[in-house]
């Protein structure tokens, strides 16, 4: 008697499920559009399906899997700690970054959290890019450790909180000989 067996010769991601009798596939993982294995916005599989004769024959067929990015990323910043010279007023830039695609992800916006009484000590924007929070901080001889509570968000509307802990100390500060090379 005749019969096809159906399987699965190429799911990087190990994302789908087939029926080897049936041929019918489900997906056993969320599909994710970030994943590397998706490139334009597509996932790639391929079916075997086989038949059981004394010389089995081949078919095999490609699944092109269409995935739609949705904003289910929040920016971060991967810095959460600064070491600064408290003699010298100076801008910190930190880096955003957001694995979701365009719509969802820059440019990011930066708001200090309500209640904030260090505000006059530094101020937070982004950059021309809308990629980096610039920070600028004036000297200050009254407080050597604080923290600054920021909210970045992105183009899509996602946003999350980040602690950024600053510590201002004379160790931190540069002087000549940080610049010179020493034969």
């Amino acid at each position: 008697m005749f019969a096809l067996g159906y399987h699965i010769d190429r799911d990087p991601v190990k994302w789908l499920d087939i029926n080897n009798e049936t041929g019918i596939i489900q997906i056993k993982h969320p599909l994710d559009g970030e994943s590397p294995f998706v490139e334009d916005g597509k996932y790639r599989v391929l079916i075997l399906a086989v038949n059981n004769d004394e010389i089995p024959a081949t078919g095999t067929g490609t699944i092109l899997i269409e995935l739609v990015d949705v904003n289910d990323n929040a920016p971060t910043i991967d810095e959460s700690l600064l070491k600064l010279c408290d003699q010298d007023p100076r801008l910190v830039r930190l880096a955003v970054t957001d694995r979701d695609g365009p719509g969802f992800a820059e440019p990011f916006r930066v708001e200090p959290l309500e209640g904030y009484s260090f505000c006059k000590y530094w101020y937070a924007q982004m950059d021309k890019t809308g990629t980096v929070v610039e920070l600028t901080f004036k000297a200050m001889k009254e407080q050597k450790n604080f923290y600054i509570d920021l909210r970045i968000t992105d183009d899509g509307g996602l946003y999350q909180d980040h602690v950024i802990h600053v510590t201002m100390n004379e160790d931190s500060c540069m002087t000549w000989e940080d610049f010179c090379v020493k034969p």
